[in-house]
């Protein structure tokens, strides 16, 4: 188990390490934003609310990495488009990038995909829950949240915050987690490969497996972002099976740690679907 502390220190450090799920970016005006462990940003410390959920928890590390960079200084986050009583969109994060003065919105989004080799075109990477995909999120991306900015709705907004669309660059963090079928060995161009940490596979298989030696933990999501070698509570398999199957029979794909007898640690999705 973790802290509360804890759990805000290493998830902010995982994202911080997370690489972007795209290997490049299909768009001509967006950029890639990628990260680095600068050594002079301090770690999270803000205990985040209970019941958060962890998209909008990545956005809280995401705001402290742009606030605490030395290169980078924060103009405005969250900030919504209300057009006659309604939300028109809203724009993430503008920043200002001191080492190259330029102003930049950035729109990110920390997912989990899952490869499903035999799903239709599109849906190839799903979430574990399969409530959303890859292909789906990123092309939202492209078409409403990055075009928000050249929208005249957008305008007076963005004129009280001081940004000037035609001299705003655009970038996109996606950091991400890829999972691929246990046996599947193929690959996908379109996926950075130090994007793929983990595989996934249906409960039979798990149970399957030889499990020798080897310890479990049983992750609730908010500990998702962290990683398991960090972890110090390892369980026998028996004693996470009751929930791994209370879990897959309310469709939820809960994820596995585990550790193995040479000290290594994987990262398992159980699906239901």
């Amino acid at each position: 188990m973790f802290t509360s502390e804890e759990i805000g220190r290493l998830s902010a450090l995982g994202l911080y390490q997370c690489t972007s799920l795209l290997a490049e970016v299909e768009h001509p005006t967006v950029a890639l934003f990628e990260m680095d462990l600068d050594p002079s940003i301090p770690s999270f410390e803000t205990i985040l609310p209970d019941g958060l959920v962890i998209g909008k928890c990545a956005e809280a590390y995401m705001k402290h990495y742009l606030v605490t960079h030395p290169d980078f200084d924060l103009i405005a986050d969250n900030v919504q488009v209300i057009v006659e009583g309604g939300t028109l969109g809203e724009f993430d994060f503008f920043y200002r990038d001191l080492k190259r003065q330029k102003t930049v919105h950035l729109e990110m989004a920390c997912k989990w995909y899952l490869l499903d080799p035999d799903a239709q075109q599109g849906e190839e990477w799903t979430g574990p829950n399969r409530r959303d995909y890859l292909a789906h999120k990123v092309k939202k991306l492209y078409d409403q949240q990055f075009a928000l900015l050249h929208d005249p709705r957008a305008l007076p907004l963005l004129k009280a915050i001081e940004i000037d669309p035609g001299t705003t660059e655009q970038q996109l963090a996606l950091p991400g987690f890829a999972f691929i079928p246990s046996s599947y060995e193929g690959s996908d161009p379109s996926i950075r490969p130090s994007a793929i940490i983990g595989t996934w596979c249906r409960i039979e298989e798990f149970l399957a497996r030889k499990d020798e030696g080897k310890r479990h933990y049983l992750c609730e999501r908010k500990e998702w972002l962290i990683d398991p070698m960090y972890n110090r509570t390892w369980h026998a398999r028996s004693s996470i099976d009751g929930e791994l199957t209370n879990q897959l029979q309310q469709k939820y794909s809960p994820m596995v740690w585990t550790l193995h007898p040479d000290g290594s640690v994987e990262r398992t999705f159980i699906v239901w679907w």
